[in-house]
C-alpha cells in the first residue's frame, strides 16, 4: 500500500456487507468454494458507525466538477464535512457486481476505542446482538450452499440457536 494511503487509511476500520443474493462467484470467492456460511445482519448504525452503500467510480464526480469549477475561478476547494471518511466508501468499477455497503468507525486522535491488535493488524471488534457505540448488529439467517443446514446447526454457538440455517 502506498505510504500516504496507508497513514489515511489507519484509522479507519470497517465492515463490508452485500446485498446480493447468494451466487456460485460469491460462494466461491468468499465463502470457501461453497463450503463457508453466509452471515444475513440487519444493521443499525449508531453515534460512531457510518453505514453507506459504496459508490463505484465511472466518471469524473459532481464534488471534482464543483471543485475543478471552483479552482478555475479562483476560489478555494470545497471541503466537505466528513472528508476524512469520504475515501473510505469509493472502489473502481471493476468491483461494482459486488453491491457493497460498509459500516465504517473512524478512530480520532485523542479518543480511545476499543481496538486490539492481531498479527494482522489492529481491528475494532462490533459485538453481535448487544448494543454498541458503532451500531447493532443483529444476525438473523445463517446461509449455506455446499453444507447441510442441519449439520450447520449442530456446529454454531447456542448464543445464535434461535437463528435460522438455510440453504441456498
Amino acid at each position: 500500500m502506498k505510504p500516504l494511503l496507508k497513514q489515511a487509511a489507519v484509522d479507519l476500520f470497517y465492515i463490508s456487507f452485500t446485498a446480493q443474493p447468494p451466487n456460485d462467484d460469491f460462494s466461491h470467492g468468499f465463502g470457501d468454494r461453497g463450503n463457508g456460511y453466509r452471515l444475513r445482519f440487519e444493521v443499525t448504525p449508531d453515534g460512531a458507525g457510518h453505514l453507506h452503500e459504496i459508490r463505484y467510480h465511472r466518471k469524473t464526480t459532481l464534488l471534482r466538477q464543483v471543485n475543478d469549477a471552483l479552482v478555475a475561478a479562483g476560489l478555494p476547494r470545497f471541503n466537505l464535512k466528513g472528508v476524512s471518511r469520504i475515501g473510505a466508501f469509493y472502489l473502481p468499477a471493476t468491483w461494482e457486481n459486488e453491491a457493497e455497503t460498509r459500516l465504517l468507525a473512524k478512530r480520532f486522535p485523542g479518543c480511545d476505542p476499543p481496538v486490539s491488535e492481531k498479527p494482522q493488524g489492529e481491528y475494532w471488534p462490533v459485538p453481535i446482538g448487544r448494543a454498541n457505540p458503532i451500531a447493532q448488529l443483529n444476525l438473523i439467517e445463517i446461509g449455506v450452499r455446499n453444507l447441510r443446514p442441519e449439520i450447520v446447526r449442530q456446529q454454531v454457538g447456542h448464543w445464535c440457536a434461535t437463528v435460522s440455517v438455510v440453504s441456498n
